[in-house]
């Protein structure tokens, strides 16, 4: 057996399973809801079983794409996401996450130094935003004293 079909074997028994036990999860509230507790785990395995079939029946398999992976920016960018977890607690929220989206951004080619600081600035603040107005989760903004 190719080695495409033995993987999406293994991937399509694992959705199978998984969707077998999404069944016996509670209706949380009114169980007359169309969209309950389990609703997203069903989909997920009915997703993952279509795609595993798709590519079970698909005739040549695509290139690897690791093979052009640049793994140096990859771990560069893992590197940021490192930094930034541990810093956010001490800078804040907004200036964590700017520095932390203009160096992955600069990680991953962009060059325009006005460009990264205006859309790591705007996204920060508008997340920021979403996440304190609109949500009510608490994130302080900057560093507290």
């Amino acid at each position: 057996m190719q080695r495409h079909r033995v993987g999406a074997t293994i991937i399509f028994i694992f959705c199978a399973v998984y969707g077998w036990m999404a069944f016996d999860i509670p209706a949380i509230g009114a169980q007359d809801q169309p969209i309950n507790a389990a609703t997203l785990p069903k989909f997920l395995a009915l997703l993952g079983c279509t795609l595993a079939l798709k590519l079970f029946f698909s005739r040549q398999p695509e290139p690897d794409p690791l093979g052009r992976l640049n793994w140096k920016r990859l771990l560069y960018a893992v590197a940021c996401m490192l930094i930034y977890a541990v810093i956010i607690r001490r800078a804040g929220f907004i200036p964590a996450t700017t520095f932390f989206l203009a160096a992955t951004f600069w990680v991953m080619g962009e060059r325009r130094i006005w460009r990264i600081i205006a859309v790591a600035t705007l996204v920060s603040g508008i997340f920021w935003l979403l996440m304190t107005q609109l949500l009510g989760v608490y994130l302080p903004p900057w560093p507290e004293v």
